[in-house]
C-alpha cells in the first residue's frame, strides 16, 4: 500500500507539473521569456569578445524628449565588429511581413491569425535609442529579427531576419571591425550602467507602452501621422490601398486599411 501510495504522489506531481507548464505555454509573457532565454543561450555560446547584456531597460528620448517614455530591448551584444540589437519572436505560425509595413501577420491553418507591430521598425527604434543615448554613429549598430526555429517566415526585408538555429552563424559572419577593441568594454560599461535594473522601471515601462499606443490610435483616428503630424492620405500601392502621409518623401509613414 505504501509503494502504490508513493506511486499516486509522483503521479500526481507530473500532472500538476505538466499543468503548470501547459498554461506558461499558453500565455505570451511566458511564451515570450522562453524564446528569449533560448536566444539569450545562444549569445552567451559566441567567443569572448562579443559581450552580451540581456533585457535592457533605457530611457527613450527619441520619440518625445519632453515625455518619460523607455525602450525595452531584448539582446545587446558588443563587439569590434557592430554593436547587435536584438529582437526576439517566438512565433509558431506563418509570419508575413515586409520591410516598411507598419504591421505584419502571424497566420495558423486553422485561425486567421493576427496582426502584429513590424519588429524591424520596433528594432530600429531601438538601435536609434541607443545610438542617442551612447553618443555613437547609427552605422555601427546591426538590427537583427530572429523567430523560432517553430515559425515559417514569409517576409521581404534587408534587414535581417532569420531563425534561431541561424542566429549564431549570421553574427560570426560580420569579420570587419569597426569599433577599435579597446573601446568595445568602454561602450559595454556605458551600456551595463545606462541599464535601468527594478520593478518601478518595468513598471513605468509598461505604462509608457501604453500611452504611445493610445496616443498613436488617437492620432491616426484624426487622420494624422503619428510620426509627423501630416494628413493621412489613401493611396493605392502595388499590394493593394494603403493610408501614407502626405509629407512623403520627407516623411515615409504608412499603415494598412485594417488599422
Amino acid at each position: 500500500m505504501a509503494l502504490l501510495a508513493i506511486i499516486l504522489f509522483v503521479v500526481l506531481l507530473c500532472l500538476i507539473i505538466k499543468g503548470v507548464q501547459d498554461t506558461g505555454d499558453r500565455n505570451p509573457t511566458a511564451i515570450g521569456k522562453v524564446g528569449e532565454n533560448e536566444v539569450s543561450f545562444i549569445l552567451h555560446s559566441l567567443p569572448e569578445d562579443f559581450l552580451v547584456l540581456d533585457d535592457v531597460i533605457i530611457p527613450d528620448q527619441v520619440t518625445d524628449p519632453n515625455k518619460k517614455f523607455t525602450t525595452q530591448i531584448d539582446h545587446v551584444v558588443v563587439s569590434p565588429f557592430g554593436i547587435f540589437v536584438i529582437e526576439t519572436k517566438n512565433y509558431s505560425g506563418w509570419i508575413f511581413g515586409k520591410e516598411k509595413s507598419e504591421r505584419w501577420k502571424e497566420t495558423f491553418k486553422t485561425t486567421d491569425g493576427h496582426f502584429f507591430y513590424n519588429p524591424v521598425k520596433q528594432n530600429w527604434g531601438h538601435a536609434y535609442a541607443l545610438a542617442e543615448h551612447l553618443k555613437l554613429t547609427i552605422r555601427v549598430f546591426k538590427p537583427i529579427v530572429v523567430f523560432s526555429n517553430e515559425c515559417e517566415l514569409h517576409v521581404d526585408t534587408t534587414t535581417p531576419v532569420v531563425y534561431m538555429s541561424q542566429l549564431k552563424e549570421l553574427i560570426l559572419n560580420f569579420t570587419q571591425e569597426i569599433i577599435p577593441r579597446r573601446d568595445v568594454a568602454l561602450i559595454f560599461d556605458r551600456l551595463s550602467r545606462l541599464k535601468l535594473i527594478g520593478e518601478e522601471i518595468e513598471e513605468e515601462h509598461v505604462q509608457s507602452i501604453g500611452e504611445r499606443f493610445i496616443e498613436r490610435e488617437t492620432t491616426m483616428r484624426q487622420g494624422k501621422c503619428p510620426r509627423c503630424g501630416g494628413e493621412l492620405k489613401l493611396r493605392n500601392g502595388k499590394y493593394g490601398a494603403f493610408y501614407g502621409c502626405a509629407n512623403y518623401p520627407k516623411c515615409r509613414f504608412t499603415c494598412d486599411l485594417q488599422e
